[in-house]
């Protein structure tokens, strides 16, 4: 409960600090929103160091730990190779056995994690695409549907999804040296960014052939995956044998997927789904009303979603693409919030002059599903932060650490 109540006061500041600072005549606002959004981002990486497991929960950070002090015994070598494919990872860890302290990885991961996100949404304001309300909305719900305090458990995967997000941002956004710099440094922290570094690769490329193999690849990515390591399984490859084990716990058809993903557990990553779709097909909307944002980034992320469809056959994976897709999605939900926003400006002054008209049925129509659409949003939106938001009694606050 101190968790909840702590994220509550600090999202509740956050929202009344920016909605006062983005009022600010430009370009001083552009400097105390940047200063504002540092600050929120440092308050909430400190709480998430001092968050602690109850007994008998278990996070990564258990076997973080062992491995920290298996390098402060000289196995940093015998990290690295169970690292191959994450080398990164092992430096990450041994930056923490340097400092002697495995929880600073929660500090440090949640700073990553959440300011990549927030770079994102302060580029997008200070190009106009997204008002002063809007990113004061969207930094709180960017803060409060994400998950943190269970990403800073997590340590690794989290950091290195919305930094490769990031990534991807700056180079479809034709700034391309730092952009493909964090996609490389997010995939050397966890291969899972692999994904992201090849959906930015095929948008940049932006061919049509390429477009078309990828989405095959894509919307089919659990047959092929699994025939692929059924395959080589068969043929005695000892990759495959681990990989197959695996597939077996995270696939549906896997004879031990029931072990790994509950039923309410891939419900709500549906309900996180539904979100991610329902904030593309609202961009799709107003994109139909000839209003201008970067195309790019939205094939970018409709390139996600079918990550996500190809992957609905697992668990998994499922629930990690579709934790990915939501982290992608947050511009984009500045975007529509803007647009929602304005509208309802506009609307009321139409209203108050008795001079409203719709002028084609077509308009009417569209202004409906827009609306249906973002509601039954927003209903999703609170189921899954009831879920998520409920999971936090199993973290407590205090300045004693667990992991030592």
């Amino acid at each position: 409960m101190e968790l909840i109540i702590t994220l509550l006061l600090i999202l509740g500041v956050e929202f009344a600090s920016l909605c006062v600072v983005t009022a600010m005549p430009k370009p001083v606002n552009k400097r105390f929103t940047a200063f504002t959004l540092t600050v929120l981002c440092l308050l909430l990486s400190v709480t998430m160091y001092f968050i602690q497991p109850v007994p008998g929960s278990h996070t990564d950070l258990a076997r973080i730990a062992k491995e920290m002090h298996r390098i402060q015994n000289g196995m940093f070598q015998e990290i690295l190779a169970d690292y191959v494919l994450n080398p990164l990872s092992a430096v990450y860890i041994g930056f923490a056995a340097c400092l002697n302290d495995v929880n600073i990885l929660k500090f440090t991961s949640t700073l990553i994690f959440v300011g990549s996100l927030y770079v994102i949404l302060y580029l997008e304001w200070s190009r106009r695409s997204i008002s002063g309300q809007a990113l004061a909305i969207t930094a709180v719900l960017c803060a409060a549907l994400i998950n943190i305090p269970a990403t800073a458990s997590g340590v690794r995967q989290g950091p290195s999804s919305t930094l490769a997000i990031l990534g991807a941002y700056l180079v479809l956004s034709r700034k391309k040296s730092w952009g493909w710099l964090l996609l490389i440094i997010a995939t050397l922290l966890h291969i899972s960014s692999s994904v992201i570094l090849i959906l930015t690769l095929v948008v940049w490329i932006n061919r049509r052939l390429l477009y078309i193999l990828t989405s095959v690849c894509l919307l089919g990515y659990t047959v092929l995956s699994y025939g692929a390591v059924f395959i080589l399984n068969a043929m005695g490859n000892p990759a495959a044998a681990q990989l197959w084990g695996k597939m077996r716990m995270y696939y549906v058809f896997g004879s031990y997927f029931q072990l790994f993903a509950s039923p309410l557990a891939q419900i709500v990553s549906a309900a996180k789904f539904f979100i991610c779709l329902a904030i593309f097909l609202l961009v799709r909307i107003m994109q139909r009303k000839d209003i201008e944002f970067d195309s790019r980034y939205v094939l970018f992320y409709m390139l996600m979603l079918m990550v996500c469809i190809g992957s609905l056959l697992t668990g998994t994976p499922f629930r990690r693409f579709v934790a990915i897709s939501l982290f992608a999605a947050m511009p984009l939900l500045g975007y529509v919030l803007t647009y929602l926003l304005s509208g309802r400006r506009a609307a009321s002054v139409i209203d108050r002059s008795g001079e409203m008209e719709l002028r084609t049925v077509g308009e009417a129509r569209r202004l409906a599903l827009f609306r249906i659409v973002f509601w039954l949003m927003v209903a999703a939106m609170g189921l899954t932060m009831v879920y998520d938001w409920h999971t936090f009694v199993r973290l407590y606050l205090s300045a004693h650490q667990v992991y030592v």
